[in-house]
């Protein structure tokens, strides 16, 4: 449990904000998230096949959110 008080908590995190968005951790996920989309895409057949239009659309949706808000979070760190 942390000995910081409430408000303390609340600028360290704002203080390390900076780091996540653009960190080399954030941008490898932004990778997995395109190549995720990329495989869903080629293997689109298949996995329909296995499952169902209604569930293929559901994780291709999932991974496009998923990109936008990578994107975004990414965005919000660039200085300007």
């Amino acid at each position: 449990m942390s000995t910081q008080k409430p408000e303390e908590q609340i600028q360290a995190g704002a203080n390390d904000a900076g780091k996540f968005g653009l960190s080399p951790r954030a941008s490898a996920l932004r990778v997995a998230t395109e190549e995720l989309a990329s495989e869903l895409s080629v293997r689109r057949p298949e996995l329909v096949a296995r499952s169902d239009r209604e569930s293929f659309g559901e994780a291709l949706q999932h991974v496009t959110v998923a990109q936008h808000l990578l994107a975004i979070h990414a965005a919000a760190k660039l200085p300007g």
